[in-house]
């Protein structure tokens, strides 16, 4: 599971940083649609910190919302950033992610 974690990383972040930042602003777009996909992207961001602050609260409930939309991914993802998050931050995600699914719940056709 986590060399299959890093791949997804390497591959999702492969390029400039100047292209992540650009990056950065589209994916989070078709996150705060409701895209699973860009959910899971924008996760992969926060928590590595690409094209924006390391934020493993924000990355927890990115995860989180791709994780509801059934991607294995983004349920691995987050078991892995929940290691290393203390439950005062945990708790802090799982609240986010629960405003993100009002305001950023699925898409009616995801990617």
């Amino acid at each position: 599971m986590f060399i299959k974690y890093l791949l997804i990383c390497l591959l999702l972040f492969a390029g400039s940083a100047h292209a992540a930042e650009r990056d950065f602003d589209a994916v989070k777009i078709d996150a705060e649609q409701g895209h699973a996909k860009a959910q899971l992207s924008l996760g992969f961001q926060y928590e590595q910190g690409v094209g924006v602050p390391e934020d493993d609260i924000q990355a927890y409930a990115w995860f989180s919302l791709a994780s509801a939309q059934g991607y294995q991914d983004a349920r691995d993802a987050k078991e892995i950033l929940a290691g290393r998050m203390t439950r005062a931050q945990i708790a802090e995600a799982q609240k986010l992610s629960r405003e993100y699914w009002e305001a950023f719940g699925p898409a009616t056709n995801t990617q």
